[in-house]
């Protein structure tokens, strides 16, 4: 058996080099080339920047201990208008995005009051007092260059030449060889395939919930506004919802869309989100 697919590599393999010439195997004339020179372009990203102009106090932050709804925000009584804001704890360095809001009633304490899921992000505990840095940030358009590849061309590529592979005669074949090609066909057998039902697929991982499973894609004062952001991300086949909550004497309605299933689902929640004109959505858990 092991002789007669010698033979018959041998005969494959003779054809081939055969029609490969004297000059052997050649590289394509493509890659001998350079590669041409692609000119650099310009590309415009939308990043955030701190705009402390706007808004930014270090002082005394609180959180009460008890869950809060909104998502990720601080409170603080010189707020004007709604912001998103960097939120830094100055002893640890962690630092969040997330909204900031007028706190109306001022009690005992900081001025500075953060929700349950700024402390969790930020590693405070309740009722003990933590110094925070809270800046408002603003988007920007930075025109970013990217370089052209580098250039120069590919490694030189060594021809391979041609190389008779030991073999039978094929010119005066031996009877013992001719026996063997005569034979060949009826003695290669079949490759053998396993059926169907001794394959087993391998199980599919199981999907990881994520902890902030919807993403907040804005914040308005109005609640008309809120609408009508909810019928245009749920045209695009998104599944948005108001939700209207109450931050002292003021009410604010928040737009979210979700919940995601998967990690990979909520990457393609904010990727839409994003995609649709809302930059500044986040995850939050409800």
């Amino acid at each position: 058996m092991d002789k007669t697919r010698r033979i018959w590599g041998a005969l494959a393999l003779a054809g081939l080099l055969a029609g490969c010439g004297e000059e052997g195997f050649k590289p394509s004339a493509l890659l001998q080339g350079e590669r041409a020179e692609a000119p650099a372009t310009t590309v415009i990203e939308q990043r955030d920047v701190e705009a402390p102009e706007v808004f930014q106090v270090t002082e005394p932050a609180i959180w009460d201990g008890r869950p809060s709804l909104g998502g990720i925000w601080v409170a603080h009584p010189e707020v004007q208008e709604p912001e998103r804001v960097i939120i830094r704890d100055t002893g640890s360095g962690r630092f969040v995005v997330g909204a900031l809001f007028r706190r109306e009633r001022l009690g005992p304490g900081p001025r500075l009051q953060i929700s349950s899921e700024a402390a969790e992000a930020l590693g405070l505990m309740g009722s003990v007092p933590a110094t925070l840095e809270v800046t408002a940030l603003r988007s920007e358009d930075v025109p970013v260059t990217v370089p052209a590849p580098a250039a120069g061309g590919l490694d030189a590529v060594t021809p391979i030449e041609a190389t008779p592979l030991a073999g039978p005669d094929l010119e005066n074949p031996s009877e013992d060889e001719l026996r063997e090609i005569a034979l060949a066909g009826i003695e290669a057998p079949a490759a053998a395939v396993p059926p169907a039902s001794d394959v087993i697929a391998a199980p599919a991982p199981d999907a990881v919930v994520p902890t902030r499973p919807f993403v907040q894609v804005a914040i308005f004062g109005d609640a008309a506004n809120a609408r009508r952001a909810e019928a245009a991300l749920g045209g695009e086949g998104l599944p948005a919802a108001v939700r209207e909550e109450a931050q002292g004497a003021r009410t604010f309605f928040r737009v979210v869309i979700g919940p995601a299933s998967s990690s990979q689902d909520l990457d393609r929640l904010l990727a839409e989100a994003r995609r649709l004109g809302y930059r500044d959505a986040y995850a939050v858990r409800n």
